[in-house]
């Protein structure tokens, strides 16, 4: 009679016996991935008019980043043509570039017929945390300039000074003027 198979052995043993999985390659146009003649095109089209529009008004990839709830990266991929653009990524680059809904639709359809063929579908999940991100990156900035306007307000406040505080201060002088005069 032989004894049972520890456990740790039989994991063992029907790992042996499973085939090892083989990694299934993402297909390149799938994902946001873009290479060859599209990446060119897509740079020399919608990365230079999104490039023009962003340092037409002084701003950073950074900057353009956090107003529209995407990466630093996200937005030079995109000038460079490394990244496939989504419609819904288009209409808030848009919307932040401009001032007005008539400027910011005419913008749309310049960066839509850029993107050209590129273009793909925006993924609801994905348009909900850059909506997350967005506004809570509205809230910061409207919390650093509530902290700004309130620091500013108590510089320029006049400081109280209590009695206590003046007899604290005549007592340390005169006792420094004591000390002068004992030198």
């Amino acid at each position: 009679m032989t004894a049972p198979p520890l456990d740790r052995d039989r994991s063992l043993a029907t790992r042996a016996r499973t085939p090892a999985r083989q990694a299934t390659p993402i297909p390149a146009t799938a994902t946001g991935i873009v290479t060859g003649r599209e990446q060119d095109r897509l740079a020399a089209t919608l990365g230079t008019l999104l490039h023009a529009e962003r340092t037409a008004r002084g701003w950073s990839a950074r900057h353009l980043a956090s107003r529209v709830g995407a990466t630093a990266s996200t937005v030079t991929r995109l000038e460079r043509g490394e990244r496939r653009p989504s419609l819904p990524m288009l209409r808030a680059l848009a919307a932040e570039l401009t001032e007005s809904t008539g400027e910011a639709t005419s913008l749309l359809v310049r960066l839509t017929a850029a993107a050209g063929a590129s273009l793909v579908q925006g993924n609801p999940g994905t348009e909900r945390r850059r909506a997350r991100r967005t506004l809570r990156a509205r809230q910061a900035a409207v919390r650093a300039a509530f902290q700004e306007q309130r620091d500013r307000e108590q510089s320029e406040r006049p400081t109280r000074i209590t009695r206590r505080a003046l007899r604290r201060i005549a007592q340390h002088s005169a006792a420094l003027d004591l000390r002068k005069a004992t030198r």
